[in-house]
């Protein structure tokens, strides 16, 4: 009809029966939210140019995931006498092959003895490999002595952090966490250790 004004059916269809103060109101949200999160990944230089784009991308280029390995294990009473339990303690070798540090984080694992699981726990590294270094560290796992002096297989995953502001940065969004399968253990009398990358 003559002087009735026609409805823009964009903002209609993108905020439904809201009104237009109400759909603008939200687009205000929403443009807010995405520049502060663009915002944050220029800060960590995400995009090349003047903030040393060049500099971050040749870091994740050159970057070789740290080698790890089971090097040895051995079986302990626990601590309380008589409890029918032992420590059983599988030791790792981290090889750093950067020359920047590589932190290590989260360590799942768990251990099974003859096929059957016997333990399972999560703990958290807080050590760091050394640029071009080496560093041990241990995992212990409480089972009964019984099931102790059998064959006993490791399997664990070690969360690590990449050196550099934008790995850094999406590690701590949990968009990219890469990690290391460490698998180790003794097998009839004769260690049998292997490690494989983890694909993310």
């Amino acid at each position: 009809m003559r002087g009735m004004r026609k409805r823009r059916p964009g903002r209609a269809i993108l905020c439904g029966m809201r009104s237009e103060r109400s759909c603008f109101e939200m687009m205000s949200v929403m443009t807010g939210l995405m520049t502060g999160l663009m915002t944050g990944l220029l800060g960590a230089g995400v995009v090349a140019g003047g903030l040393g784009g060049c500099s971050i991308v040749r870091e994740a280029t050159n970057f070789e995931p740290p080698a790890m390995e089971v090097v040895s294990v051995r079986v302990e009473p626990a601590e309380s006498a008589g409890n029918g339990l032992s420590v059983v303690r599988f030791e790792v070798l981290a090889q750093n092959p950067n020359k920047q540090a590589v932190p290590l984080e989260d360590i799942a694992y768990s251990v099974s003895a003859n096929g059957t699981s016997v333990f399972s726990g999560v703990r958290s590294a807080q050590r760091t490999i050394p640029p071009y270094g080496v560093m041990r560290f241990e995992l212990p796992a409480t089972v009964a002595s019984e099931v102790a002096s059998g064959e006993l297989t490791l399997a664990s995953v070690v969360s690590y952090r990449k050196p550099g502001a934008l790995a850094d940065t999406l590690y701590g969004l949990d968009l990219v966490k890469p990690s290391r399968e460490v698998k180790g253990g003794v097998r009839g009398g004769v260690p049998e250790y292997r490690s494989t990358e983890v694909p993310k």
